[in-house]
């Protein structure tokens, strides 16, 4: 239902990410997600270490909790 969805969407909004260059190209970057509200994950930071390669899009990227 519609409605469920926008709901599902509003949650997914309180979920802060970010996303930032760690170096001039667009191969390595440097995610945080935060823990959703209500959740047990809430008040935690997720730091993740991302590389794409540059076979991207035949290649997925690879992501490491750092």
């Amino acid at each position: 239902m519609l409605s469920d969805a926008v709901g599902d969407v509003e949650q997914v909004a309180k979920c802060h990410i970010k996303l930032e260059l760690k170096n001039e190209s667009f191969t390595e970057l440097r995610g945080e997600i935060a823990g959703p509200p209500d959740t047990p994950y809430e008040g935690a930071t997720y730091i993740l270490d991302i590389k794409i390669p540059e076979t991207y899009p035949f290649n997925p990227p690879k992501v490491w909790h750092a």
